[in-house]
């Protein structure tokens, strides 16, 4: 797994490659062994990005870039849960 360093640069998330068109986003302030610190993957699914929130089975979220989606997530870091989300979610 490699760090993604321009976006770790601009967004206070942990972005880790899992493939050439997945992501795991994580919050860096919180400890990883007690799981609090995964906030969701992004996945390249065509030309979009969907996003994938843990602690909300089955609802997906779409963007036009990587940045925006991992913005979506460090933002959710602080937001109150799904508020900032649900403002974009597709039906």
């Amino acid at each position: 797994m490699q760090s993604l360093t321009p976006l770790d640069q601009v967004s206070p998330v942990e972005v880790i490659a899992i493939s050439e068109r997945e992501w795991r986003i994580s919050d860096p302030t919180k400890a990883e062994r007690d799981g609090l610190a995964l906030l969701g993957f992004v996945e390249l699914v065509g030309a979009t990005y969907e996003v994938t929130v843990l602690g909300e089975p089955g609802r997906r979220y779409y963007f036009g870039s990587l940045e925006e989606s991992v913005n979506e997530l460090a933002e959710r870091r602080t937001d109150t849960p799904g508020a900032r989300l649900a403002e974009t979610a597709c039906a």
